[in-house]
């Protein structure tokens, strides 16, 4: 019982003085504050480099329906559309889920992504068989139309999902 005696009570540290109080606060906003910019500055490039993607895409897209017109047999076409597909695709979607994707899957991505059941027609399927004719550039007008409404409708998206 004697140590007892010994022990002295426990002193708390003294209080934080109201200055020091307000200082730390105003640092804990501005640090808020800052990671908020910083969030929304990299989101807004983000929808910017989408939205650069989509309009390079429909760039390319309007160089190949003219090189149709002004000469259909010296590129295939068909397979080039097919490619800027595929590249604006694995672009915006995840590489795992796309990179696989062929034949009636990648029709069905297309339409579901692209909220239309027109690649599944026969302009879709020319997609599909386009690397095994020899050349099928005859009146591609529709796949033309079809690819562009894909393109818009890709860029309008907000959350971009591979899950049906």
């Amino acid at each position: 019982m004697n140590e007892l005696k010994h022990l002295k009570d426990i002193h708390l540290p003294p209080p934080i003085s109201m200055e020091l109080s307000f200082f730390l606060t105003i640092l804990l906003i501005i640090f808020s504050f800052s990671i908020l910019c910083y969030l929304i500055y990299s989101y807004c490039l983000v929808l910017k480099k989408k939205k650069a993607v989509i309009q390079h895409a429909i760039q390319m897209l309007t160089q190949l329906e003219n090189l149709t017109l002004n000469n259909p047999k010296q590129i295939h076409i068909t397979a080039e559309i097919s490619i800027l597909l595929r590249r604006v695709a694995l672009h915006y979607f995840p590489r795992e889920k796309i990179a696989s994707l062929s034949g009636k899957e990648w029709l069905e991505f297309l339409n579901y992504s692209g909220h239309t059941t027109q690649f599944s027609e026969e302009m879709g399927q020319l997609l599909i068989e386009s690397p095994y004719c020899k050349n099928n550039n005859n009146n591609l007008s529709k796949l033309f139309i079809i690819t562009h409404q894909w393109l818009k409708t890709l860029s309008k998206r907000k959350a971009l999902s591979v899950e049906k």
